[in-house]
């Protein structure tokens, strides 16, 4: 029988050569790159255990935790052990599975990330709001989900007692309205009697001023009241055509001229835009021939989908083209205009006024994200 070697640094030599650390290794000089690696992995593992979101990896073939960072362990109250023999559903709230669900199956099937709002559970049952965004990736045929979510409690917080005082401002602003066009009713019924019993001209003159003037507040105070809410609610995705009909339902008959018409278009756009577009067309109405027809033009440009509204009428210079938008009333302009305009703004569509000496023509411009065609 052979005997173990009596030589010690014999085994020496070739242990060294094994792990890669003799001198005559083939493998040494990896040895400093593998260093470098490890260093690598332990600067990504330290910021991945260190950010406040929660960070989890999964295998998309049993949808099984590969890994999670410390935050996911803390916020849902989970061993990281424990967790990571898991499927990924066991912290979404039952109520929240169906849509999980379908939202991982979407981040699948489009290659994008998929962002929304959800609700998360802790191991001892506890629920609370949550931001998930959902990636899939994949490598070497396997796929694997990049997770991860954000404990919005304190957002939702912060927004419940947001709305809150927005109803109670305009609970005050309701009740402080009604109080002075109570008042200003008062007002012009006196001035109605005193006009009638005064027989001095100049008097007369004075006193129709006066009430000229209280109907002039009685209307910017109906002006605030119809546009409280603008901007107070989030904007949505609107039919342009459909909206555009129910504007137009609220005027008298009109000649509209349809140039280009995209179908199935949608836009991004305050509530109020409806009542935005109706001020256009009463503008349009009111110059111009009376029965003249408002043309309307839409067409995709490279800076976005461009809508035109058009009439024959008397045209604006090129140094009051934007002042017919301003709060100041000026000729031609109203500040009907300017609420069109910042209604428009919320979303980043913007309004002009690019008409010739003989036509007005508002041309409002759509960034490509705040369109779509359905």
């Amino acid at each position: 029988m052979k005997q173990p070697s009596d030589e010690p640094e014999d085994w020496t030599i070739q242990r060294e050569r094994i792990i890669g650390m003799g001198e005559s290794s083939a493998h040494k000089s990896y040895y400093p790159l593998l260093q470098q690696r490890i260093a690598e992995l332990e600067r990504f593992r330290a910021l991945f255990d260190e950010t406040n979101d929660m960070v989890m990896v999964i295998r998309g073939s049993d949808l099984k935790y590969l890994d999670v960072n410390r935050a996911c362990s803390e916020q849902l109250e989970y061993d990281h052990s424990d967790l990571l023999v898991r499927e990924v559903g066991i912290v979404i709230a039952p109520s929240e599975q169906k849509r999980f669900s379908r939202m991982l199956d979407y981040a699948k099937t489009s290659g994008r990330q998929e962002r929304f709002e959800s609700v998360m559970i802790t191991h001892h049952g506890k629920e609370f709001p949550a931001e998930i965004s959902i990636r899939v990736v994949r490598f070497d045929d396997d796929e694997y989900g990049i997770i991860v979510a954000r404990d919005i409690r304190e957002h939702k917080a912060y927004e419940r007692a947001l709305v809150t005082a927005h109803k109670k401002l305009n609970l005050i602003n309701f009740l402080t309205r009604n109080d002075i066009k109570t008042q200003i009713f008062i007002v012009r019924a006196y001035l109605d009697v005193l006009v009638q019993k005064i027989s001095n001209p100049d008097t007369a003159d004075t006193l129709a001023k006066l009430k000229d003037s209280t109907v002039e507040i009685q209307r910017q105070i109906e002006l605030a009241e119809n546009y409280r809410d603008m901007g107070a609610q989030n904007p949505r995705w609107q039919n342009f055509n459909e909206v555009f009909l129910y504007a137009l339902s609220h005027l008298p008959p009109v000649s509209i001229v349809r140039k280009n018409s995209v179908k199935g278009l949608e836009i991004h756009a305050d509530p109020l835009l409806e009542k935005g577009l109706l001020h256009l067309l009463d503008y349009l109405m009111k110059h111009g021939k009376p029965d003249g027809e408002i043309l309307l033009n839409q067409a995709e440009t490279d800076p976005g989908m461009k809508i035109i509204l058009e009439k024959a009428a008397e045209g604006f210079s090129l140094d009051k083209k934007d002042h017919i938008f301003g709060w100041e009333k000026t000729k031609g302009s109203t500040q009907d205009l300017f609420i069109v305009r910042e209604i428009l703004a919320i979303t980043s569509i913007s309004i002009k006024e690019t008409g010739k000496p003989d036509e007005i023509r508002f041309e409002i411009l759509i960034p490509p994200d705040g369109y779509r065609i359905r």
